[in-house]
């Protein structure tokens, strides 16, 4: 939302937003030009954390201003409009984007009361399954959503993301994000070398010293040390400030406490280490950079990305 609200305060002619496929990119939408496709308020996909289905009937309300226009107070996560918003009106199914049919409270014993959204369709007569409700907004926006991967672009590396291309217009049909889609698709290079290619062979000289390097004796050292080290776990033992971190991040991410799938690490220097890893150098991790590895690695599969 900080984003978002940079358009509020900075209205810049044109801008782009980058984030994950999964972000919720309707809701940003709707935040970003004022309209709400009210057959879509319900809708609680790619909300983190939601747990039951929307009721902005009932959770989405308004007050009345002393100029009878209804404004955002209580917003329900799941929709996209800015708090202290004004009703601006709304479009009927089958007009016009730009036929707005202005929107206004008439009963005058209703200032500076609450009205539910359900109450605000029913007494205004607005098909909340069809109808778009849109807000006032200083600087009108209109957006296009680009889906790409990483690997169409000459990088050996599937990374899927979408780019929000945003540009100042007050007419909601306004076509300049399909030239933005089209220049995308444009740039888009065949991949020349697979990752394998980036990547220096066992048998190479820098690997074969490094690897030497680890099983020294001052890589045998610091293993010996490493061996040493107090339960991360145990905060009364090790006392590391981060360790509440890693538990935050497991238990949002619906990761297990004990869950290493990929180091697991114990205490006194005992490890399970995945097919693939260098046991020398796992060696040289504390428990704290096993534990990171092992929360990452988790993620990813969790998210079935590959990172």
């Amino acid at each position: 939302l900080a984003a978002v609200e940079f358009l509020e305060i900075k209205q810049p002619p044109v801008a782009i937003f980058e984030n994950v496929d999964g972000a919720p990119w309707d809701k940003m939408q709707e935040y970003i030009k004022g309209r709400l496709d009210l057959k879509h308020r319900n809708d609680t996909k790619a909300i983190k954390d939601a747990k039951k289905k929307g009721d902005a009937d009932n959770e989405l309300k308004f007050s009345v201003n002393e100029d009878g226009r209804y404004v955002a107070e209580e917003i329900p996560r799941q929709v996209g409009i800015r708090a202290g918003s004004v009703i601006q009106g709304y479009v009927k199914a089958g007009h016009d984007a730009n036929d707005v049919t202005p929107l206004s409270s008439k009963d005058n014993s209703k200032k500076g009361k609450f009205i539910t959204l359900g109450q605000l369709a029913k007494q205004h007569k607005i098909d909340l399954n069809k109808d778009v409700l849109v807000m006032e907004k200083k600087a009108r926006y209109c957006t296009r959503l680009v889906k790409l991967d990483t690997k169409n672009y000459g990088l050996p590396q599937t990374r899927n993301r979408k780019y929000l291309f945003i540009w100042r217009s007050d007419d909601p049909n306004d076509d300049l994000g399909d030239y933005f889609a089209e220049i995308v698709k444009h740039l888009e290079t065949p991949l020349l070398y697979s990752m394998d290619a980036f990547l220096l062979p066992p048998t190479h000289d820098r690997i074969r010293c490094f690897r030497e390097a680890l099983r020294s004796g001052p890589g045998l050292m610091v293993a010996r040390e490493r061996s040493k080290e107090l339960d991360f776990w145990d905060w009364e033992l090790s006392q590391v400030k981060d360790l509440p971190l890693h538990l935050v991040f497991r238990e949002k991410n619906g990761i297990e406490e004990k869950s290493r799938c990929l180091t697991g690490w114990d205490t006194r220097g005992r490890k399970l280490v995945a097919p693939g890893f260098w046991t020398e150098l796992v060696d040289m991790w504390n428990h704290r950079r096993c534990d990171m590895i092992d929360c990452f690695g988790a993620a990813a599969i969790r998210d079935a990305i590959s990172r």
